[in-house]
């Protein structure tokens, strides 16, 4: 029987593999065992809901990490080595919070120094090099002393514990297959510190990122779609009124979805949103056949009690609380959730999120909130998150609307509501450009090529 372990320390792994047909097709081979590495906090959700006679959960106390000062200086020193929007964001955002001559000195040469080191392969290696023999190479000594894994499936290589997992497998002489979790990481999550045999992507877009920003090989990349996508061709998971009716909504409204940001950086912008759709509902600006469905923000949920009673809102939270606002994790019945509740809609609004792919899927017209109540500057403002360069990109296709100001908001969703093809070939575009590909297939083969090394 052969092993795999494969790793799961993000609360989006649940939702993009393990809920997905990548992991249904590991579960069903009886002649493979596979080894869930999670947080120790966690175990109980992963055997729960994972679990079976084939499939171990291991719990990981992730403080060994945080208490390691060379792997903290390593993964410190590892944003120094990719110049994004999004470091120069995070630093300014310290900045802001913690004004001091020293501090602005010391973002002034944070800037510089990354500027100056980013893009360039060899300082990359000899980076690297160091990396690998100052950083602890053990984390996981008991895990693969006791298991032995042919294969090592890391689902989020940017992750500390992810580049550890990878380390000790090369190491040991173990393959390894990693994966971009997410749209922004290649920017957002520092230089890749080890690097796996073979990576899988998700997009041509990410590939390309890979390439250049981290020397990724490209004969070594695989592209397998979103796998986290597959089951949504099968939606709807309810019928119209059963699903309405779960939610304590209408069958006969139209339903236009909003996805707020963190109440600590959108609160004001999130409360207006609401306030300003309820207002220009009751002036007939916007139709009487419609409701509005808020799904709050998964780890930082806002205070929508002013709604409390208003038959016009519908205001949900889709995850599984395992204890404390941050410890969210993605059952497969709250991802079919998420699915009926896209499906369902007419029109998505958000900010600052990643819920626009998922609209992509339904070509659902899509209106970013890219405002703030009033006048502050750029780096305090809203707009500083989709400038992002993985959103720039996005937004390049010109399918989705850029709402500058609250009036927008309201003739963008009267605009949709009349005419829903409205930028249609600009979704197409966002479409291809971020969904590679939508046959309900992206599960099986990432699976299989992950298992073509097993053989």
């Amino acid at each position: 029987m052969k092993t795999i372990f494969i790793s799961s320390f993000h609360p989006f792994i649940s939702k993009n593999i393990l809920n997905t047909d990548v992991f249904k097709i590991f579960r069903a081979r009886q002649d493979l065992k596979i080894v869930l590495l999670v947080p120790f906090v966690r175990k109980e959700f992963f055997e729960a809901n994972y679990g079976s006679d084939n499939v171990a959960v291991e719990g990981i106390d992730t403080t060994r990490f945080s208490n390691s000062r060379s792997n903290g200086f390593f993964s410190w020193a590892a944003f120094f080595f990719v110049y994004s929007h999004w470091i120069r964001r995070k630093r300014r955002d310290y900045l802001n919070a913690n004004w001091s001559i020293y501090n602005f000195i010391k973002f002034r040469s944070f800037m510089v120094l990354t500027w100056f080191l980013s893009g360039h392969k060899a300082l990359n290696g000899i980076f690297r090099s160091l990396d690998w023999r100052y950083s602890p190479g053990d984390f996981f000594k008991k895990q693969y002393d006791r298991y032995k894994p042919d294969l090592v499936f890391s689902t989020d290589i940017y992750t500390d514990f992810d580049q550890a997992v990878i380390k000790e497998a090369k190491m040991r002489k173990t393959r390894t297959i990693g994966m971009v979790r997410s749209w922004d990481n290649n920017f957002s999550k520092g230089l890749m510190r080890f690097l796996p045999d073979k990576l899988v992507a998700n997009n041509e877009v990410i590939k390309k990122e890979a390439i250049e920003l981290h020397d990724y090989p490209e004969n070594d990349i695989f592209i397998g779609g979103l796998p986290q996508f597959d089951d949504y061709l099968k939606a709807p998971f309810q019928n119209r009124e059963d699903y309405f009716k779960s939610i304590g909504g209408n069958p006969n409204k139209r339903v236009v979805l909003f996805a707020p940001g963190s109440p600590e950086e959108f609160g004001g912008v999130n409360l207006a949103i609401p306030r300003v759709l309820k207002e220009a509902k009751q002036k007939g600006i916007l139709p009487e056949d419609i409701q509005f469905l808020i799904s709050n923000h998964p780890h930082r949920p806002n205070d929508f009690s002013e709604l409390a009673g208003d038959k016009d809102f519908i205001v949900r939270w889709l995850g599984t609380k395992l204890g404390g606002r941050e410890n969210v994790e993605f059952s497969s019945e709250n991802s079919r959730q998420l699915a009926d509740m896209i499906y369902y809609s007419d029109i998505v609004i958000w900010m600052a999120s990643s819920i626009g792919l998922d609209a992509l899927v339904f070509n659902k017209p899509e209106i970013v909130v890219n405002f703030d109540l009033e006048k502050i500057p750029y780096w305090k403002s809203v707009r500083r998150f989709h400038d992002e360069d993985h959103m720039r990109a996005f937004f390049k296709t010109g399918g989705i609307k850029m709402a500058g100001k609250l009036d927008d908001v309201v003739n963008f969703v009267r605009d949709y509501l009349k005419n829903p093809r409205l930028d249609e070939e600009g979704r197409t575009k966002a479409r291809e450009q971020q969904l590679w590909k939508v046959d309900g297939k992206s599960g099986e083969r990432i699976a299989n090529f992950i298992l073509s090394f097993l053989s």
